[in-house]
């Protein structure tokens, strides 16, 4: 039942990829649609994955997991990305029940002039992490976890920890289920007629994947973990919420998808 289920839920996405409109979402123009999926389950793309690349000219572009999301208390999230211009703004995750109102129950962001990164749960900071100065157009590698049960939270770059704390006020916050992960994009675009307000992603993403586990610095595993990930780029299934290879995704305003070289760095 459970893989009939997901061969219907993967036909309904290909079927209808110019009309999906998620909670009144306006419908905007699209390029680079793609609908990863396991192969032993089909697929609508024969490549073993992509990297997304955003331009945010004229209507913002993102990619939205096509996930229903449980309720969470940690988590965690890898990536590799990319940036033209290491002092804008970038939107690496952002996940929100309320679209049009975007109360960011949980929202990445780095801040290059500033050089930090930010995290925010349920609108409000879980932690301010300083930030190594990106390198335009130089594919880096990223982890960043936090943890509600503890308070705890850290931030690695390039398969080593750059920084860590405790946030005592987060202990016992809650992500609530029910809404909208997106990718490269802040869904509060929706209410300035979709256009970007700096705060999206100018560059590229790829091997994004979303864990429902923290990695805390003090756990041998969770070490070995990050620098695995960081130096083994090939088509693997990693993430218990989103898997970049293997979970579907739907692109919005012209982001544009491209088979990526399973080269980590040279993709």
């Amino acid at each position: 039942m459970i893989v009939k289920a997901s061969l219907l839920m993967l036909a309904l996405f290909c079927l209808a990829h110019g009309q999906y409109n998620r909670l009144n979402r306006p419908v905007r123009p699209t390029s680079g649609i793609l609908f990863p999926n396991r192969p032993s389950q089909g697929t609508c793309s024969g490549v073993a994955y992509q990297k997304m690349t955003t331009a945010q000219t004229m209507y913002v572009q993102y990619e939205e997991f096509a996930i229903e999301m449980a309720q969470l208390q940690e988590f965690s999230t890898c990536f590799w990305m990319n940036v033209e211009d290491s002092l804008r703004t970038a939107t690496l995750l952002n996940y929100a029940i309320d679209e049009p109102v975007n109360n960011d129950n949980i929202t990445l962001q780095y801040f290059g002039k500033e050089l930090r990164w930010v995290l925010k749960i349920n609108g409000q900071n879980a932690y301010i992490s300083k930030a190594v100065q990106l390198t335009p157009d130089t594919w880096v590698h990223l982890c960043h976890s936090w943890n509600g049960k503890t308070g705890e939270w850290s931030v690695w770059q390039n398969g080593y920890l750059i920084d860590s704390g405790v946030s005592q006020h987060t202990r016992g916050w809650i992500i609530p289920a029910g809404g909208v992960l997106v990718a490269g994009q802040h869904q509060n675009t929706i209410t300035n007629g979709g256009m970007d307000r700096g705060e999206g992603l100018v560059g590229s993403l790829t091997l994004m994947h979303v864990s429902n586990k923290h990695l805390s610095p003090a756990d041998p595993y969770a070490r070995r973990y990050v620098q695995q990930v960081s130096q083994d780029c090939s088509a693997k299934a990693r993430g218990e919420i989103v898997d970049w290879v293997f979970t579907p995704r739907r692109g919005y305003g012209g982001v544009t998808s491209s088979p990526a070289k399973p080269i980590c760095g040279a993709f």
